[in-house]
């Protein structure tokens, strides 16, 4: 019934159009706009899409909302670091945490490292949300996506196993420290902005947001086949200016070089 319906039949159909046919173009939009498939859109989008959205955009706002909270609660692991004098890596985290614990807040600088009630509450809520997407992403993968391959989902999949791993406390000596190491942070900053931009999937389904969000996915892609001739341009000044300003800092070496003249600064 569902294969046979007259949207999933249209849908497929859509798939194997031509887009520089402007004729089977034409043709798909007629049939979308035809007053049939508005009737069935509009049913199907009140008895089952909207309720759908409304609550997996709710778990996701809470879950997003949380996860920033608790990020923007911690303090990044280079101020510890400086304060024991240590030097930077993951494999000194340990022994930093030893290092603050056995100083007094007045030696260093009133850097409060553990965690409170709210730290651990913020933890466990959010690991149960993560398990909420889990069994949503299984949902897709099986019954909407049916193992096809969409951006949107795996951007998500991707910010919910690097904040997870952020969250995550060994359990030797990491549950009662808001220190993370250096590889948990840098993960989670990464997880954090692909979880504000993965937001925007959940708006391209709500009506008169997600017209812009399709404008802008649209934008991005025609920008994608200009990047070529932007990395010539970039390429010819870099180069020249690193040739002529090798003794400034900023196009000391090619790399930089590179990089100030990508800024336009």
């Amino acid at each position: 019934m569902l294969h046979n319906h007259p949207l999933t039949i249209m849908k497929n159909q859509a798939t194997c159009v031509n887009l520089n046919d402007e004729t089977n173009v034409r043709i798909q939009t007629c049939l979308f706009e035809h007053p049939l498939c508005q009737e069935l859109s509009l049913l199907k989008w009140k008895q089952f899409g909207f309720l759908i959205i409304l609550i997996t955009s709710f778990f996701y706002a809470l879950f997003l909302g949380l996860f920033t909270w608790a990020v923007l609660r911690n303090i990044e692991p280079a101020r510890f670091y400086d304060a024991v004098n240590a030097s930077y890596g993951d494999g000194n985290c340990r022994m930093v945490y030893e290092n603050l614990n056995a100083r007094n807040q007045s030696q260093i600088n009133q850097l409060d490292h553990r965690k409170d009630t709210t730290d651990h509450a913020l933890k466990y809520v959010i690991y149960i949300l993560l398990w909420i997407h889990v069994f949503k992403s299984i949902l897709c993968i099986f019954g909407v996506y049916q193992f096809k391959i969409r951006g949107r989902f795996y951007a998500e999949i991707v910010a919910l196993i690097l904040s997870f791993y952020y969250l995550y406390d060994d359990p030797n000596w990491q549950s009662n420290t808001r220190l993370r190491c250096f590889g948990q942070w840098q993960a989670g900053s990464f997880g954090l902005c692909l979880a504000w931009g993965t937001l925007l999937a959940y708006m391209r389904f709500i009506p008169y947001f997600g017209l812009y969000v399709v404008m802008l996915e649209v934008i991005i892609v025609k920008f994608l086949w200009f990047t070529p001739v932007l990395i010539i341009i970039i390429c010819s000044f870099a180069f020249s200016f690193y040739m002529l300003l090798q003794s400034q800092l900023p196009f000391s070496s090619i790399g930089l070089a590179w990089i100030r003249t990508g800024l336009f600064d």
